[in-house]
């Protein structure tokens, strides 16, 4: 059976398909899987053992539309149902499967409070969505593979961090999943343990700053390694402490406790790290009592309100001693 799976809403959701692709090849027999992503997330999944065939939203549509027919698939599986994908399965013609769409649920939780949506986490409803092949969640977890080359080496940090440190991620796809600069330093304040920040390239000069506030405590490693590497990074570290990004699935796949910050999303959303069966750490702040939340399921660049308390009001001090808990025992 050739089957093509198409997702490309985020880093996040990409590897919470490697669960179900892995399924895929181990549970259908003589299975090949072939993957449909934005070319942003290639790196992520390209080093999945479980795909024959990766292709990228950003080559040119008609090649790509030709060379997907060629293949001669027998199903595609939806995983992001938009106007994209409907043309595509128009132009297949095969069996699709398709993730049940959540946006009316999504919208009454943002506008009424009232929530429909499905508790489980986002890779359960992926199996929902092949379990007509008669493909089970084998509960081993998320698969990232870094290649050997682009690991960290001891020389690539510094002396004050080799015996062990704690991950701080400041990357988010919204500006509104983030905690502000100023709430970064504070959080960093209350942690006496060694911190690597990590991120992207855009988020190096943030990282300056904050690492400016204890030069000696906090590296900034933004913008300084590959993906792979800074993945390498998360692996390596005792925990995790991430906003709602692709990097807590990452320390996920890694078996590393994972504190998560929530800001306009909800974890109710269902993409809270995913362990599988596997007993780690995890928790996730939020500030209650806002009716304003979620105002949105992806983000904005500004609070609409104005006033950021989804943010502003997180317990820094609870999250600081739950890192220095967890990297205590994890001695």
């Amino acid at each position: 059976m050739k089957v093509l799976v198409v997702c490309y809403t985020s880093m996040g959701d990409v590897l919470l398909t490697t669960p179900v692709l892995r399924s895929l090849h181990t549970q259908l027999q003589e299975a090949e899987i072939h993957f449909l992503t934005d070319f942003r997330y290639h790196t992520v999944i390209s080093t999945n053992p479980h795909v024959r065939k990766f292709f990228y939203l950003h080559d040119n549509d008609d090649i790509l539309r030709h060379n997907l027919q060629e293949e001669g698939y027998d199903v595609m599986v939806d995983f992001h149902r938009d106007a994209t994908t409907h043309r595509l399965r128009k132009l297949l013609r095969i069996r699709s499967l398709m993730l049940p769409d959540q946006r009316w649920n999504e919208w009454l939780l943002r506008t009424t409070g009232i929530n429909r949506l499905p508790q489980e986490q986002l890779v359960q409803r992926f199996f929902e969505t092949v379990q007509p092949l008669g493909v089970m969640n084998d509960h081993k977890g998320i698969d990232y593979v870094i290649p050997a080359a682009e690991t960290i080496r001891q020389a690539d940090l510094p002396h004050s961090h080799v015996a062990g440190y704690l991950a701080l991620s400041l990357q988010a796809d919204h500006p509104t999943r983030l905690l502000p600069v100023e709430q970064l330093i504070g959080l960093c304040e209350r942690i006496h343990h060694p911190l690597v920040l990590v991120g992207a390239p855009e988020d190096k000069e943030r990282g300056d700053r904050i690492a400016a506030s204890d030069p000696v405590k906090i590296y900034n490693a933004c913008g300084k390694f590959t993906v792979h590497e800074t993945a390498d990074l998360i692996r390596k570290s005792k925990l995790l402490i991430g906003h709602d990004h692709g990097w807590l699935q990452v320390a996920a796949a890694f078996q590393r406790p994972v504190i998560s910050l929530w800001g306009n999303t909800l974890p109710q959303f269902g993409r809270i790290p995913y362990f599988g069966n596997r007993p780690v750490p995890a928790k996730a702040f939020e500030a209650g009592g806002l009716s304003c939340r979620p105002c949105s399921a992806t983000g904005y660049a500004a609070c609409p309100k104005q006033h950021f308390n989804c943010m502003h009001r997180q317990d820094l001090q609870q999250i600081a001693d739950t890192a220095l808990r967890w990297a205590k025992e994890l001695r």
